[in-house]
């Protein structure tokens, strides 16, 4: 009898998770969490040579590379990323967010931030980024007024700053692990916090020059409706999810990380 209460009631929820699940990866799809994680990947392995050089005085081996190839395995990514949204997203932030992200404006939006960021990979386009957020108090005062407010309401550099210094620990803590570093924690997070200004200085000048590039061809009205969803209870919601499931993809990337630079540096293997 219970079995049989039990299916009943898994037919009757049945439709109202498939709507749930595909109302979820609809938004998924727009706001291009497969993108981001194909660029986290591009930039992250673009990094490996010169990270293996500060670390082991030589250019990473084919081992290296390899090793970093399967830390940045976009399957795992993924499934990092989407269980920590499905896991804490409500079904009613899932579909007020729609709402606004799968209309014309939203749509476009999105495809202009994720444009703007793997445009901005490019370090000739990433200085000529900041350089133009140097100079947009002149030449557009209301969108740098825009992007400040986006900036304050999402508290973009206080969460991308503590998002920094935690995979910063995390890649400590990988390297002591793989015996790569003698280091209490303590002395970790001192070493950790030591970066904090530098850190903050450079989310400032990246985020105003990446959102400035995002955000130019938007009218004032689009702009501000944009602002006005994440004043929200679902869009703070949205953006707090965003950031704990990205984090914690780069918290284990970079205790992985940590890991493969110190089997590196003593030769062991993995």
């Amino acid at each position: 009898m219970i079995r049989a209460l039990i299916f009943c009631c898994a037919v009757v929820l049945a439709p109202s998770l498939v709507a749930a699940d595909a109302a979820f990866d609809r938004l998924m799809t727009i706001l291009a969490v497969d993108e981001y994680i194909a660029i986290t990947r591009e930039e992250g392995l673009a990094e490996v040579d010169g990270l293996a050089m500060d670390m082991t005085g030589q250019a990473a081996s084919p081992t290296m590379l390899q090793q970093m190839d399967q830390v940045y395995n976009t399957d795992r990514m993924r499934d990092t990323v989407l269980k920590e949204m499905a896991d804490t997203l409500s079904d009613r932030d899932i579909q007020a967010s729609l709402i606004f992200f799968d209309s014309a404006p939203g749509l476009r939006i999105a495809e202009l931030e994720v444009a703007a960021r793997r445009a901005i990979m490019d370090k000739d386009v990433e200085n000529a980024a900041r350089m133009a957020w140097i100079q947009a108090e002149e030449t557009h005062p209301w969108l740098v007024a825009r992007v400040k407010d986006m900036i304050t309401i999402n508290d973009l550099i206080e969460r991308n700053v503590s998002g920094a210094l935690n995979s910063n620990f995390r890649f400590f803590q990988g390297l002591a692990e793989g015996n790569g570093l003698e280091m209490s924690e303590e002395e970790m997070l001192s070493d950790v916090w030591a970066q904090e200004g530098d850190i903050r200085i450079e989310s400032e000048a990246w985020l105003g020059g990446y959102l400035l590039l995002a955000y130019q061809p938007l009218s004032q009205q689009d702009l501000t409706d944009y602002l006005s969803f994440w004043d929200t209870d679902t869009g703070r919601a949205l953006n707090a999810v965003l950031f704990s499931s990205f984090n914690k993809m780069y918290d284990d990337i970079s205790f992985a990380t940590g890991q493969v630079v110190a089997v590196n540096m003593s030769g062991q293997d993995l």
